[in-house]
């Protein structure tokens, strides 16, 4: 993957990112189903003309993360997978 990020230009440009919050998408390996899954989070590098930017790059890279913590202005939103947002929790 380091081979990719040095010999591409353009691979490192973050296309997308997206935080699952359907509690009914499952973890079932389609990967368009497991990035809307409460608790992952879906990121794209490379190229980002298929969502209206003018980014261009000869890939675009989808990954998902499962269980993710993300943090966002010192406010927690993910803990492992768990929803934090006090308002908004699933437990």
């Amino acid at each position: 993957m380091a081979a990719v990020f040095e010999e591409m230009p353009g691979a490192r440009h973050v296309a997308e990112i997206g935080i699952g919050l359907n509690a009914e998408s499952s973890r079932n390996g389609d990967f368009e189903e497991e990035k809307k899954a409460m608790g992952n989070v879906h990121i794209a590098l490379g190229d980002d003309h298929f969502y209206g930017g003018t980014y261009s790059c000869p890939i675009h890279w989808d990954m998902v993360f499962h269980d993710a913590t993300v943090e966002l202005d010192d406010q927690m939103l993910f803990e492992d997978g768990e929803l934090r947002l006090a308002a908004y929790s699933s437990r």
